[in-house]
């Protein structure tokens, strides 16, 4: 990759997804080891499958965020982060910096606001802007200059391959979650209202905003139950909106982070080394090569 693109990786998204993807791993004083392993193997794949000039790494901050204060059972379906998990998360940053790569937290922020932030700065920069999640709410930044690279996979999603995975334009994923909710994150949406259906009235409307406006309208569409459909969109407006509320990534988090921070620099082969060894990696010096090539 050229010097005007950049990666950035939703830590915490992998680091539970390869928690539960390694939940055996230990070393020979039973510490788990299953998320850094994830973690290092993630990066090197990361590395070798794009070169990237720039990169940076962005978690979760423990604090209570806005949406919380917003909506008290944001995520509260969510069990607490288990403990093997928690035991991990300080020596995967400690890794993921001794790789030199820019490591981001804010206080009181979700990655997604931050992710969502550092994208569209970048994009102002004229930077072309790659995204490393399965988080579906990431969808909503996709535009010309801002793409997601889905997962661990080689599969790039611009803005047409968006609409051909959900069924709308990134434009629309707030409205459409703002309909339809999402259980993940135990954000309600409309109940009785699925995909289907959403697809359908953001085909028409647009977005949720429209909706309302058209209300009267919705009858006349080809919808099962259509004069119920309108009913039941019409007597839920305010969970509507606040579950879009929810779903939308705020893109103007307060980064004081000096430029330079945020840039790849040397890796500290002597800690990373110690680190590695102490987790018991046998491939430890490749995965140490796969940074420095």
């Amino acid at each position: 990759m050229k010097k005007s693109k950049i990666i950035i990786i939703d830590g915490t998204y992998y680091l539970y997804k390869f928690y539960y993807t390694f939940p055996t791993f230990k070393n020979k004083k039973e510490e788990p080891t299953g998320a850094i392993f994830g973690f290092i193997n993630m990066l090197s794949k990361m590395f070798f499958l794009y070169n990237p000039k720039n990169l940076i790494v962005v978690f979760d901050s423990p604090a209570k965020n806005f949406r919380k204060i917003l909506f008290s059972k944001y995520k509260s379906n969510r069990k607490k982060m288990p403990l093997p998990l928690q035991k991990q998360i300080s020596n995967t940053i400690n890794i993921i910096k001794y790789l030199g790569i820019p490591v981001v937290v804010i206080s009181k922020f979700e990655a997604d606001d931050v992710i969502g932030t550092l994208s569209k700065k970048y994009e102002k920069k004229n930077y072309s802007t790659f995204i490393s999640t399965k988080d579906k709410d990431m969808a909503q930044l996709v535009s010309k200059k801002i793409k997601i690279i889905d997962g661990t996979k080689k599969t790039i999603l611009g803005i047409i391959d968006i609409k051909k995975k959900y069924g709308v334009f990134p434009k629309q994923i707030c409205d459409f979650l703002g309909l339809i909710g999402d259980k993940s994150d135990n954000i309600p949406g409309i109940r009785g209202i699925g995909k289907k259906t959403a697809i359908l009235l953001l085909e028409n409307f647009d977005s949720l905003k429209e909706i309302y406006k058209n209300i009267k309208k919705i009858s006349n569409l080809p919808i099962k139950r259509s004069k119920n459909i309108e009913q039941i969109i019409k007597n839920n407006k305010k969970k509507a909106f606040l579950s879009k509320k929810l779903a939308t990534i705020n893109t103007n988090v307060p980064i004081k982070i000096k430029k330079k921070e945020l840039k790849l620099k040397n890796i500290n082969i002597k800690k990373i080394t110690l680190l590695l060894k102490k987790y018991e990696f046998k491939n430890w010096e490749n995965i140490i090569n796969a940074f420095l090539k």
